[in-house]
């Protein structure tokens, strides 16, 4: 989202600018991309992709020349998958730099991001959203999304993000102690689950 000045907090200018750029970013066919990323970023995203530019397969004429992983259907027709690179995953959360001393800007080595949402990374290191989209994510997205576009919201750091996401690291423990007793449940008794 671009440079801010040292001991610079968002401000809602901010926002207006990351709702703008994101807006134009998601109507491209990268739009669709970071839709199909799930999680969070596939969770804004969702606000402007509709469901059915997110199913209509992208063929290899239609990639970007960004990496995509390329496979063909049964009739021969090449399909591709796209991902997003770093920078516009950074984008949809609204990462901006801001260095960490006076003076920084002339040093790009010495910036922290500040953010308007955590980064996937972020997320998965508190054990945060686990595979799927539920109910408490979405209240949590929900009462983030109130809370950015309130005047008092100033960005966060990634520290700042994990340290507010600390309840999650409980539940996300609890989500792979269940996965774990439901793949040893499943492998004991085959008979019970035959694929359709």
């Amino acid at each position: 989202m671009g440079y801010r000045p040292f001991g610079y907090i968002l401000d809602r200018l901010d926002y207006a600018l990351y709702q703008t750029k994101l807006k134009n970013f998601l109507k491209t066919r990268r739009g669709r991309v970071a839709a199909m990323r799930g999680g969070l970023i596939g969770r804004i995203a969702s606000d402007f992709v509709s469901s059915d530019r997110v199913l209509d397969p992208v063929t290899a004429r239609g990639a970007s020349e960004v990496g995509y992983l390329e496979f063909d259907l049964d009739d021969g027709t090449p399909v591709c998958d796209e991902e997003l690179t770093l920078d516009e995953e950074r984008m949809i959360c609204g990462f901006f730099m801001v260095p960490n001393s006076a003076g920084g800007l002339t040093d790009k080595t010495n910036f922290k991001h500040l953010s308007l949402w955590p980064s996937q990374a972020c997320l998965d290191d508190c054990g945060f959203l686990p595979g799927v989209w539920t109910h408490d994510n979405e209240c949590w997205y929900q009462s983030t999304l109130q809370d950015i576009r309130s005047l008092s919201f100033k960005g966060r750091t990634s520290s700042e993000w994990k340290s507010s996401l600390r309840f999650a690291k409980k539940g996300g423990s609890v989500h792979k102690g269940a996965e774990s007793l439901s793949a040893t449940y499943i492998g004991s008794h085959p008979e019970l689950f035959v694929p359709l």
